[in-house]
């Protein structure tokens, strides 16, 4: 035993000499190995960060597109949440040149189905059409709804009158001045800064004196609303009131203010 115990002594010993040594070490350069591993910790954090951010970047890339037009969608009509692909467009020219004014035609077609049958326009023309409104209401829905809560305005009758007035967006207006309505200032075409401040200045308009007759239309009443803007003498076209009701109910605007 005793023999045993001094064994583990002298094996005790050996053992805690580079113990002893490793201590010392450590108790020498300390603040040396602080250092080392804080550099090593901050190293790691970075590269995690690093690869979150790419994977959140990389996300953000592939799915801001389907978030915003979800959140669009939320508050679409039912009937504006196709995902059809139109054929590419093709059209006989009715009068003039230009993109514009091709577009401009297909839209004539489509608020005029007995002419577009009338002349034979090819059904992809109007798809196509159809599908240039349905992106219109998808990007100003939001900017529609947000009128009719601060003005009491009709958000359906709202994006029918800026389909109307801007040609389904092809108008010259739009693309020089960010104008949807028609604004004029005297003789003279408005231009915005933003499509926002069109939408804005409409709402004021439609808010003014001379239209204070159509706030005892109810909001949900869209034939009311059009035929009283037409009556009130908002617009000079013949078929101001008629066009609207068409924009509306082909697109499922009226909707927006049943929500």
């Amino acid at each position: 035993m005793a023999h045993y115990q001094s064994a583990y002594g002298t094996m005790a010993a050996a053992a805690q000499a580079p113990r002893r040594g490793v201590i010392d070490w450590i108790g020498k350069y300390w603040f040396q190995i602080l250092l080392v591993l804080l550099g090593l910790h901050i190293f790691l954090q970075r590269d995690i960060s690093i690869r979150v951010n790419m994977r959140s970047l990389s996300s953000l890339e592939s799915t801001s597109g389907e978030r915003a037009a979800e959140g669009a969608m939320k508050v679409l009509p039912a009937s504006l949440k196709s995902s059809a692909r139109p054929a590419a467009f093709s059209l006989l020219d009715r009068g003039g040149s230009g993109e514009n004014t091709r577009q401009g035609a297909a839209f004539y077609y489509l608020l005029n189905p007995k002419a577009a049958k009338k002349d034979n326009v090819a059904r992809d023309i109007l798809v196509q059409e159809l599908e240039r409104s349905r992106k219109l209401v998808e990007r100003f829905a939001k900017v529609a709804l947000a009128e009719r809560a601060k003005f009491n305005l009709p958000a359906g009758i709202i994006m029918a009158q800026a389909i109307l007035s801007s040609q389904n967006g092809a108008s010259p207006l739009v693309s020089e001045g960010n104008n949807y309505f028609g604004q004029m200032d005297g003789k003279k075409v408005r231009h915005f800064h933003s499509a926002w401040e069109s939408f804005r200045e409409h709402s004021l308009t439609m808010r003014g004196n001379e239209l204070e007759a159509l706030q005892r239309i109810p909001l949900t009443d869209y034939k009311g609303w059009a035929k009283g803007l037409q009556e009130l003498g908002f617009s000079a076209e013949p078929d101001y009131a008629k066009n609207l009701v068409r924009i509306v109910e082909i697109l499922d605007l009226d909707q927006f203010d049943r929500v």
